[in-house]
């Protein structure tokens, strides 16, 4: 009796579901007819999947910045990078002193800075950045005025342009900081827009932030530019601490495709579509 009721069960049209996310799923799972049900086991539990990584208002993210760069905001979606950022931030643990970040133009620097490194910073790092410019020195006074603009004193020093005001007044801003990490991206700048003297005085600044001031100064550029710190004294520290950021590539390139698109629901068609995006990009 208890297996006829349940094969009428199958037979007769499902009762009225409920209008929930699941609902197209199971009215498919428990058809009348078996050419309209799911015809696999796995096709179901694909199905289901798909419904429980939805999120509301998914049809308005955007997981993949294009071209442009990865920025905090954007950090949710930052995937494939994860051991580069601890890597650093175990750097970041010694004493204060200058970094290097380098890579092949296009291999993420800009993104790691800000998607990865920033936005995993703990609360007792306070931070600046900025790019060189054709006038680096007045573009780290403007990204300094942010966190100072508090300080009428160190305001005052900052605004006098010269180096031992705008060590000073960073010295000021240390006072009330445990930890200090100044980021200038976009470092080869300050080769291909200034002379060799600007280059000279740049530099200078830099290394007296780390030996006068005591705070951490990360340079992120292309490794085509690393001679150039050779060439001057004061940025030679940073080839021996040198971090070289190369095309993500094996699990991290793997995750950095497939991540930020599970994050707002999405999956792809198949695993064969995956491996063949990651075939076409690897190394690049």
């Amino acid at each position: 009796m208890y297996k006829r009721q349940v094969w009428e069960g199958v037979r007769s049209e499902p009762a009225n579901i409920p209008d929930t996310p699941w609902t197209k799923v199971i009215e498919k799972a428990v058809a009348r007819d078996r050419e309209h049900r799911f015809n696999t086991a796995h096709t179901l539990t694909r199905a289901l999947e798909d419904v429980t990584l939805r999120v509301e208002g998914a049809d308005d993210l955007h997981p993949y910045p294009g071209l442009a760069s990865f920025t905090e905001d954007d950090a949710e979606y930052f995937f494939g990078r994860e051991a580069e950022v601890e890597q650093m931030w175990r750097k970041l643990e010694g004493p204060p002193r200058m970094l290097g970040l380098a890579g092949p133009s296009g291999a993420g620097k800009s993104s790691f800075l800000r998607a990865g490194l920033l936005a995993t910073r703990q609360p007792t790092w306070s931070h600046t950045i900025c790019t060189p410019g054709s006038d680096p020195r007045a573009s780290l006074r403007r990204a300094l005025i942010t966190e100072l603009e508090g300080d009428s004193d160190a305001m005052r020093e900052l605004a006098a342009g010269d180096e031992d005001s705008t060590v000073s007044a960073v010295k000021r801003w240390g006072n009330r900081c445990e930890h200090i990490v100044i980021i200038v991206d976009q470092f080869e700048e300050l080769f291909t827009l200034n002379e060799a003297e600007e280059q000279r005085r740049f530099g200078s600044i830099l290394s007296r932030l780390v030996l006068d001031a005591n705070v951490f100064v990360l340079v992120s550029m292309r490794d085509d530019f690393l001679f150039n710190c050779h060439k001057h004294e004061p940025l030679r520290p940073v080839l021996p601490d040198l971090t070289m950021l190369g095309p993500p590539e094996g699990l991290a390139l793997r995750r950095a495709l497939v991540q930020p698109a599970q994050k707002c629901g999405y999956r792809f068609e198949d695993d064969e579509l995956v491996e063949e995006m990651l075939a076409e990009v690897e190394g690049e």
